[in-house]
């Protein structure tokens, strides 16, 4: 792990391709799920996420930057040319945990659970 991060932060652009990978045979893994993980450690590290279109469900949607497959060479060209790559990655990361914060989103759920078991201020 402290290799992998090392690498990440010297990165500019991580690049997420989640639907040119093939299911892991041998696990059964499906790579779309594993990309979830890889792309929350992106996020994290204030990475700017650069992604092919995912035509499902997107979660990390407004926190990335998304292009058909055949325009990520150009997309990422002139986020390499314009340094604008370092001032979106650090404003997609802080928005990601503005947004994804799990205890943010937890609370209102607990809170309502406990009051729907009568068990609100215990």
């Amino acid at each position: 792990m402290p290799l992998l991060g090392s690498v990440l932060d010297q990165s500019k652009i991580a690049l997420n391709l989640p639907l040119l990978a093939k299911e892991d045979v041998a696990t059964e893994t499906d790579p779309r799920t594993v990309s979830c993980m890889r792309v929350l450690e992106y996020l994290q590290r204030n990475l700017l996420v650069v992604s092919e279109n995912i035509p499902f469900d997107n979660p990390y949607k407004d926190v990335m930057e998304t292009a058909s497959i055949a325009e990520l060479p150009d997309l990422c060209n002139r986020l390499l040319k314009d340094g604008n790559w370092d001032y979106l990655g650090k404003q997609k990361g802080k928005k990601f945990r503005e947004t994804m914060n799990a205890q943010k989103m937890c609370n209102p759920v607990i809170e309502r659970t406990l009051t729907a078991l009568g068990l609100e201020g215990k």
